[in-house]
């Protein structure tokens, strides 16, 4: 696992920093440093709930020196000037009685944001109709990561996208039933190394392989004119064409990539999506992802492995920047030969 860290700077009343460490883009531990000496004082490490809001604090020993209970959205219980990292790992400031969102300041004690939100209503629809409201008034299955799109919580804070280049009004929602089964069984691909026809997964050879996958089951497809290509931004990547016409009903397109390619989702993987309307799988060494196209932009769930750490989530984000404004692609061109 990779871990990533900050630091908040020197408190000159009592000539402390603060380090906090990062891990899947969580705080998972404060690191109190003497300044200047930088000599370590203390760590304390944070413990979450599914939400990623802080619920206690142990100490290097193991003991438990802070605890904190929430209301469903976000005061905390017992502590209404409570500072520092808490409700879905925002900042709370106790003088002021709100959290930074990043793009909006939201107050917790009425649920609500203190300025619109940019994505506007959407008229067919009246989503987002109220643009002061927390996570579609769901706390209990959205977060808001940085004030404007909701991801679901579905699959325990793996769904990734990237607001900043979002447009569209209509919020995000998590999967479907039926699409949670499709995604068992490409889990199933992904722990087994073998896809249900029997096809096995090579990561060591040199092409990546195509498959389908449905809620009964995963199967070998063909990638066709499968080669490398030397992109203007001088990178190399492997192309190929899925026939996406060859998919029946309720089955989605996937492929892999091997070992000698980066284990996330690539530049143009989000085509597939914008092709086919459903969700394109891609399996690696390092997991299995659902990539798909929503009203308000793309994203990426994650189906198998372990969570994306702060440096894999800013790559696969500057991925979908390239996805939200290229249709599905990355908008540089490429040409065969490597």
């Amino acid at each position: 696992m990779a871990f990533s860290s900050d630091w908040e700077g020197a408190t000159y009343a009592n000539q402390k920093t603060h380090e906090n460490v990062y891990l899947a883009g969580s705080v998972v531990a404060i690191i109190d440093h003497d300044w200047p000496s930088n000599a370590v004082i203390a760590t304390k490490y944070q413990h979450t709930d599914a939400l990623g809001s802080p619920v206690a604090v142990t100490n290097a020993s193991g003991t438990v020196i802070e605890r904190n209970d929430y209301e469903p959205y976000g005061a905390v219980i017992g502590k209404p000037a409570y500072s520092g990292i808490g409700y879905t790992g925002h900042v709370m400031d106790g003088g002021t009685g709100v959290t930074y969102m990043q793009q909006r300041y939201y107050d917790q004690s009425i649920g609500r944001f203190l300025s619109v939100d940019p994505v506007t209503a959407d008229g067919g629809t009246g989503g987002n109709f109220s643009r002061y409201w927390y996570a579609n008034n769901n706390p209990y299955w959205f977060t808001d990561p940085d004030g404007r799109a909701a991801c679901p919580n579905g699959s325990g804070g793996s769904c990734i996208d990237s607001p900043r280049t979002e447009s569209g009004a209509t919020p995000q929602v998590g999967p479907s039933t039926q699409q949670l089964a499709v995604d068992s069984q490409v889990k199933a691909a992904s722990d087994s190394g073998r896809l249900s026809d029997g096809t096995r997964l090579n990561y060591s050879g040199e092409k990546e392989q195509g498959f389908s996958a449905s809620a009964d089951g995963t199967k070998s497809a063909e990638l066709s004119g499968q080669r490398c290509v030397r992109c203007s931004d001088g990178s190399q990547r492997t192309s190929a064409t899925f026939d996406a016409s060859k998919l029946g009903l309720g089955e989605s397109g996937g492929h892999t990539h091997n070992g000698l390619v980066k284990p996330l989702p690539g530049p143009e993987d989000g085509r597939m999506a914008r092709a086919t309307g459903k969700t394109a799988y891609m399996i690696s060494p390092r997991g299995a992802f659902g990539i798909e196209r929503t009203d308000v932009g793309y994203r990426v769930r994650l189906i198998d492995g372990t969570r994306l750490d702060a440096k894999e989530r800013r790559a696969l984000m500057k991925i979908i920047d390239g996805w939200n404004q290229n249709q599905g692609g990355s908008g540089i061109s490429c040409a065969p030969g490597c």
